[in-house]
């Protein structure tokens, strides 16, 4: 009798044991698992610490050439982290940038900015044409809402490249010759205007240095022209500099018509004090009674103008 409760006991306390075991052994599991999932979930940031790490680092070297080319203009650096600098990058940090603004009109130059926003900024593919398009106002906001409404524009909406090609049918100029117009530029104006309308056109065309230069000075006045010849310059901006120095060293003369000296030499003068003006003119033959007979001969007439007391006065004598 006590063999056999010594022999329960036994397997109790053996069955307690292995559920006890089975226990730990299901907690050792579970803590494994979450352990697991814990170095996934680590791994992953690292993973994106690492893009981030990446990206900062190209952006850095990318904002380094712009400000070494001197096109880092509309970018500030921030003064409160001049001196700050991590363990990742070196990259300066930038002010924020301004998407330009689209509504129908200067389609060249905003295409240009945009271009230019999307290099910098270095927007992926997919996100160009959301991004434009939220920044567009009256005319361009209405024909982009057109084109969302049509199922099969769904695949424009995804390629820049197919977007901008409609737009560009949709908003550019059909009589648009940049070409035409920079060979019908002539300077009227002075120098600096004449300038100004080259570099518009200019913006428009992708033509080479030595080509623009002959083109510029093709258009300018002949004596400026050959003045700015004479120096050789290698680059549009050479001959402003030059026309500028030419037009300082030989300003125009204010040139006035004949009529206008008469008038002022006719004006009556206010001042008193001064010697009378006195101008004569030829006065038609007047008809004068000789003899009894009436005829008509060919004498010569006086008008004398003076001036007497601020008056305009005038009377006839006939030529001896």
């Amino acid at each position: 009798m006590a063999e056999t409760r010594s022999k329960g006991a036994a397997r109790e306390a053996e069955g307690s044991t292995t559920n006890r075991i089975e226990a730990i052994e299901k907690a050792l599991a579970l803590q494994n698992e979450r352990a697991s999932i814990m170095d996934e979930r680590l791994q992953t940031m690292l993973e994106a610490v690492n893009v981030m790490t990446t990206q900062m680092q190209r952006n850095a070297a990318t904002n380094g050439e712009i400000n070494q080319r001197g096109g880092g203009e509309g970018f500030v650096q921030d003064p409160n982290h001049r001196h700050h600098h991590n363990n990742n990058s070196g990259m300066t940090r930038m002010a924020k940038i301004d998407f330009p603004r689209f509504d129908g009109s200067k389609l060249k130059e905003w295409l240009s900015k945009a271009e230019e926003f999307f290099e910098i900024a270095n927007t992926p593919e997919e996100c160009k044409v959301g991004i434009a398009s939220i920044h567009f106002d009256g005319e361009a906001s209405t024909w982009h809402l057109a084109l969302k409404q049509e199922d099969e524009n769904a695949m424009i909406l995804r390629s820049w490249r197919v977007y901008k090609n409609r737009i560009k049918e949709r908003f550019e100029e059909v009589l648009d010759d940049p070409m035409a117009e920079l060979k019908e530029l002539r300077e009227t104006d002075g120098i600096a205007d004449y300038h100004k309308r080259f570099e518009l056109i200019r913006a428009r065309l992708r033509l080479s240095e030595e080509y623009l230069l002959s083109a510029y000075l093709a258009g300018l006045r002949l004596d400026t022209q050959m003045h700015i010849r004479m120096f050789q310059p290698q680059t549009t901006r050479q001959c402003l500099v030059l026309g500028r120095l030419y037009e300082m060293a030989h300003p125009k003369k204010t040139t006035t018509s004949n009529w206008q000296n008469q008038k002022q030499s006719f004006a009556p003068n206010q001042q008193k004090g001064l010697i009378p003006l006195k101008k004569e003119e030829w006065v038609k033959p007047k008809e004068i009674e000789t003899e009894g007979h009436s005829k008509r001969q060919e004498l010569v007439y006086f008008v004398v103008f003076c001036i007497h007391e601020g008056i305009l006065c005038y009377r006839e004598r006939v030529a001896t």
